[in-house]
């Protein structure tokens, strides 16, 4: 029983060192409002980065599900379902790429 309390004490002294860790640099930081637009407007081009990278992988993944689904099948209804659905994937893919390309370029310039 000791030795569980020890571990639970431990873990959560560790859990709140890594926490004090991480707040410890957005706590003595004090950016001025420009700085923080400066920042905000990086994080947002981060984050638009980040889907314009996992957005073919997804895409791909979910492009896979649907042949497989279609290749272990033999109706036709579910065939044709199945090649809407990849359709749309494909359609979905290449909106999002081209619009958060567009909103990055014009990004860019502000």
């Amino acid at each position: 029983m000791k030795q569980k309390t020890v571990k639970r004490s431990m873990m959560i002294f560790l859990t709140a060192l890594f926490i004090m860790a991480l707040a410890a640099p957005v706590i003595y930081a004090s950016p001025t409002g420009a700085d923080l637009a400066n920042k905000a407007a990086k994080f947002f081009n981060d984050g638009l980065t980040w889907i314009l990278i996992l957005v073919i992988p997804v895409g791909g993944l979910w492009f896979a599900y649907h042949a497989l689904m279609k290749m272990q099948t033999e109706e036709p209804a579910e065939i044709a379902s199945r090649n809407k659905k990849m359709k749309n994937i494909l359609v979905g893919v290449a909106i999002v790429e081209s619009s958060l390309a567009i909103v990055k370029i014009i990004s860019s310039y502000f």
